[in-house]
């Protein structure tokens, strides 16, 4: 083992390996608000509470946050933070020499490089999401074709991304 300065041994540690989204929400409290101290904590009503030295506001509970359009967050294999559900933006399309080319964008707490993207409608396919996180497919178009192509993608943890849909 090799040793760094005056002998000592050096340590390495492994850094998390994914990116993750922040979920969190910023507040700004004016400079003039009254009987902020450092024990006190600005609350997400614009209002201030004060605790007792040395203790802590409790953040607030996750599991009493509802949403209509998200399922539930999972917790990652090995614990950490929670899982969300990815979501396909710029899901696209164009018609060039009878043939229609498809695109789009995966956005995910996890990295979704390598994994299949489900096309389904007017055409099935299961194109794989590249390092840049997009996804690419092109089949022959005809004239008479028309319809409705819809893209889902389903993360590592088994959390499906919205359904995002395209009419040719």
């Amino acid at each position: 083992m090799q040793r760094g300065f005056y002998g000592r041994k050096l340590l390495v540690e492994q850094l998390e390996s994914r990116f993750a989204l922040s979920t969190l929400t910023a507040v700004t409290v004016p400079l003039d608000t009254p009987n902020l101290t450092p024990n006190s904590q600005p609350a997400l009503d614009g209002t201030v509470s004060t605790t007792a030295a040395g203790t802590a506001n409790p953040p607030p509970d996750p599991s009493s946050a509802t949403s209509t359009t998200s399922p539930p967050a999972l917790a990652p294999l090995g614990g950490g933070f929670a899982n969300l559900p990815p979501v396909i933006i710029d899901f696209g399309y164009s018609i060039v020499g009878g043939w229609c080319n498809l695109w789009g964008l995966v956005i995910d707490d996890q990295d979704p490089t390598g994994r299949s993207v489900q096309l389904t409608g007017l055409t099935s396919a299961s194109p794989t999401v590249g390092p840049d996180n997009t996804f690419a497919y092109s089949f022959q178009w005809t004239p008479e074709m028309s319809g409705t192509i819809c893209a889902t993608f389903q993360d590592m943890y088994g959390l499906s991304s919205n359904t995002a849909m395209i009419t040719v």
